[in-house]
């Protein structure tokens, strides 16, 4: 599969993950154990699309960051 996120984006996301997940686990005794489990779920989510540099939705949006493409790619 191709990648379609760039490199600035994959360290965004990488960088998002990581505090997202610290925090889920640090809110652990404040916040319900439904929002702790989203937010390490998307910490997760985030993480895997970061180190692989693909995302299935921007793959349905028709969505590109990589390099030598703008913001948005129409095929």
């Amino acid at each position: 599969m191709t990648t379609n996120v760039g490199i600035f984006d994959a360290r965004l996301r990488l960088v998002v993950a990581a505090i997202l997940f610290v925090l889920a686990l640090a809110l652990t005794d404040v916040l319900p154990s439904g929002a702790t489990f989203v937010g390490a779920l998307v910490a997760l989510l985030l993480l895997a699309t970061g180190l692989t540099r693909v995302c299935p939705l921007y793959s349905l949006l028709h969505l590109n960051t990589s390099s030598g493409h703008t913001a948005a790619h129409r095929s």
